[in-house]
């Protein structure tokens, strides 16, 4: 299982957002084929840290090999944040 984090871009009018994903086993990303994210936020209008490309800043990372731990500031805004996906346990940490 790989953890894949990818940006989506929904236009000019829009603020890019930052998903994770999971792929199972050795698959890779075909084109236009991306998986399904279970984690979606953006840098909440500037206020949380961001890339030059105004991405939130997180990390990833497997605790075990069902369980993955995403940290992240606690001023982004979250879109979607699921607890479980794949069989995958998802623990979540916000810092300041």
């Amino acid at each position: 299982m790989s953890a894949i984090v990818f940006e989506k871009d929904c236009g000019a009018t829009a603020a890019p957002n930052l998903q994770i994903g999971l792929l199972e086993g050795n698959k890779k990303i075909n084109e236009g084929r991306i998986p399904e994210a279970f984690f979606v936020i953006d840098a909440n209008h500037g206020e949380a840290p961001h890339d030059s490309q105004g991405l939130p800043l997180v990390r990833v990372e497997w605790i075990t090999e069902n369980k993955i731990k995403i940290t992240h500031n606690k001023t982004i805004r979250i879109f979607r944040a699921d607890l479980q996906e794949k069989g995958v346990a998802v623990e979540y940490q916000s810092i300041p």
